[in-house]
């Protein structure tokens, strides 16, 4: 194999001096400085021009210093220091469990308010997935006439609107028109829902479209606690289980050329999910640092099983033609084919990552093995899903795919979390218990 000095790149960059004199490794540890650097420069950039074009707008009294260590706080966007916002009690976040998951019915006829849902038809793939289950679940629970819209349509100023994912939805393709002066109102009035990481880049963009909007509805238990300590109007909206049909219900088929075209084993598209799934463990995310180093460092253990392990880059929106990147379709295939699906934290926020273990995971069937985290009310580690340290994680996959003590017990929490989604958290029915809040327009 040729070495990398030998090539023919190399060659011709080795011939300016002042390289060709720097040893190897210290040339490469400068690029990687340099390049981080250059990445942080960027990303300051891009949180700049956001707050400039929107934040700057707001009064003085929405951005607390809080908000604004959280916004530009140099180890937030490095991701050294997340936020670890502690669980809390509060009445107005319980609000959407305080009642069973009882049917709901449907309104009666003329009482049901309008609402649009708003998404960027190119930003990722699975919010646009969560745009259409809030749209289901807005529909089941009775009080709702919906209607989904995208970046390409004019506000509709006679009805609600709910913003999916603001940081993509006012920054991607004709969306950035909605940063105009004139559209000003409909951001004001916009109700928006959030479902980025504290900590991460994304949640940040978000910010001053949180600030400037009537209220937030966060996907995530412990967001939704963060934004209310830091004064915004928050509303914990997990976003649960829908019994009508939807691409997440039903076995999901796949054709050999999707197969082929990601990468994955041909053998297992045609075979029926339930206790036999082929798959032993799947994991679905973006690749970080953090996640390299774990999947490499435990290759043996993934090794002795059938794993597949999709990791695509967060360097663009992850949209279907990304070749790396599973749809929706496909990911929901995936998860009812696999016995474990395995949930590794992006750093070391303990953040619970609700679309993966709930959605991909209890929806589908599929037994949760996740690191420790702050968890939604009522679920419980070790009932309802597995947790365990990072390092204790493959000692723990080998037990429960390996022993019959662990097989059963893998069994029994796998249809048990399944059944606490079905009966603690349907959507149509928090959306009723939220009713209140989102036709209170009086902000």
């Amino acid at each position: 194999m040729t070495s990398w000095r030998s090539s023919r790149i190399a060659r011709q960059i080795l011939r300016i001096p002042p390289i060709g004199r720097i040893p190897l490794g210290l040339f490469i540890r400068q690029r990687q400085r340099a390049t981080r650097l250059y990445s942080l420069l960027k990303e300051y950039g891009e949180r700049v021009q956001s707050w400039w074009s929107v934040g700057r707008q707001l009064p003085a009294g929405l951005w607390a210093p809080k908000l604004l260590n959280l916004y530009f706080n140099p180890w937030v966007v490095l991701g050294r220091v997340a936020c670890r916002p502690q669980a809390t009690d509060d009445p107005d976040l319980l609000s959407v469990t305080k009642h069973s998951a009882a049917p709901t019915t449907a309104g009666h006829p003329g009482s049901e308010v309008r609402i649009c849902v708003y998404v960027n038809s190119q930003g990722n793939f699975f919010h646009s997935e969560i745009a259409e289950l809030l749209s289901q679940g807005l529909q089941a629970s009775g009080c709702f006439h919906v209607e989904r819209r995208n970046e390409c349509d004019e506000p509709d100023d006679t009805s609600l609107s709910l913003v999916v994912s603001p940081h993509e939805f006012y920054s991607l393709g004709r969306g950035k028109h909605f940063l105009q002066d004139r559209y000003r109102s409909f951001r004001k009035r916009s109700n928006l829902f959030l479902a980025e990481q504290p900590g991460s880049k994304h949640f940040s963009a978000c910010l001053p479209f949180v600030a400037e909007a009537r209220r937030t509805f966060d996907i995530n238990y412990q967001s939704a606690s963060l934004l209310r300590e830091l004064g915004v109007d928050a509303h914990f909206l997990p976003v649960g289980h829908m019994a009508a049909e939807t691409v997440l219900n039903g076995d999901q088929e796949i054709t050999t050329e999707d197969l082929r075209k990601r990468g994955l084993a041909v053998d297992w598209g045609h075979a029926q999910s339930g206790p036999s799934r082929p798959i032993d463990i799947a994991f679905t995310g973006v690749l970080t640092r953090r996640r390299a180093e774990f999947f490499s460092r435990n290759a043996d253990v993934f090794s002795r099983h059938r794993c597949v392990l999709a990791l695509p880059t967060a360097a663009e929106p992850l949209v279907g033609d990304i070749s790396s990147t599973l749809t929706t379709h496909e990911a929901t295939a995936l998860s009812q084919r696999s016995k474990i699906l395995l949930n590794i934290h992006r750093n070391e926020a303990a953040y619970f990552e609700w679309h993966r273990i709930m959605i991909r995971g209890l929806w589908q069937k599929a037994l949760v093995v996740s690191e420790p985290s702050p968890l939604p009310p009522g679920l419980k580690p070790g009932e309802h899903l597995m947790e365990a340290p990072l390092e204790e994680i493959p000692e723990l996959l080998n037990w429960l795919l390996e022993t019959p003590e662990g097989r059963s017990k893998a069994e029994s929490v796998r249809l048990a979390g399944h059944r606490f989604l079905v009966d603690h958290y349907d959507l149509g029915q928090q959306i009723k218990n939220l009713e209140p809040i989102l036709n209170d327009t009086g902000n």
